[in-house]
């Protein structure tokens, strides 16, 4: 608007052609009529656009830095998409419920007809590296399916919520893939709503429930192996040998 006044009031004001600029410092000494608006904008421009980059920036790093399991699981899963699964199973669970998973599912699973070979922290994980890595490298690219033991110690373990997670993802990347539930014990629905997704899974998915008597075990482990069965390349006739043979030897005892 200044300089629109100017040229408007040339006429009557003394030597506007010679008349300069005071400030800023890198514009002192230089006419008044030469200067540009274009210079203004061009600055709003650099500010804006560099403003504009953090921002993005920020948030990359932000989203990077948040999902960065997630996104090392996507890229896994393009690397091992192609290859066999080692393990049946990678298992979830708190170290509160280690003398069950050892006691009752290992022994269950890995010792009876058919086996299926777990994947467990305590014994399959490589020294040296680092949990999170073996949690996805070892546990879930390995592995056809994935079981959770959900308990109270489960539902307050960092670590373990952490896993699931991962492991949402994962059933998410591989179509084949599923997540296996088990309930260890009646948990307090005030503590599990605290866990909104895995409250909602397990609201409207079906899952197992341990008990500890003999019908229930039967039952129990009837249907985890049927769930651990489903997808996998195995031999009916064999199999349903090896259980007669299994029965036989029981009823010998």
């Amino acid at each position: 608007n200044f300089l629109q006044w100017v040229k408007d009031q040339r006429l009557f004001l003394v030597n506007t052609k010679q008349m300069t600029c005071a400030t800023p410092v890198e514009m002192k000494d230089s006419l008044v009529l030469d200067f540009r608006n274009a210079t203004c904008y061009m600055h709003r421009t650099i500010i804006t656009v560099s403003v504009i980059s953090v921002l993005v920036v920020s948030t990359i790093a932000f989203l990077v830095y948040k999902f960065y399991f997630h996104l090392i699981l996507i890229a896994g899963c393009k690397k091992y998409s192609r290859g066999e699964s080692i393990y049946d199973a990678f298992v979830i669970y708190s170290s509160q419920d280690e003398d069950w998973v050892r006691n009752e599912l290992v022994k269950n699973l890995e010792e009876g007809v058919p086996p299926f070979q777990l994947c467990l922290h305590y014994r399959d994980f490589i020294p040296g590296v680092a949990i999170a890595a073996n949690i996805i490298q070892e546990g879930f690219h390995k592995s056809r399916k994935v079981i959770v033991v959900v308990s109270r110690h489960f539902i307050q373990s960092r670590w373990c919520i952490f896993e699931y997670e991962i492991a949402q993802t994962w059933q998410f990347l591989s179509s084949h893939s599923g997540i296996i539930f088990i309930v260890l014990e009646k948990v307090e629905k005030s503590l599990l709503r605290q866990q909104v997704e895995l409250y909602r899974l397990l609201s409207r998915n079906t899952y197992l429930e341990w008990e500890d008597n003999a019908l229930g075990r039967h039952i129990f482990w009837r249907r985890l192996k049927k769930a651990l069965l489903d997808g996998r390349a195995w031999n009916p006739e064999g199999t349903a040998e090896e259980e007669n043979n299994q029965e036989e030897a029981t009823t010998y005892t």
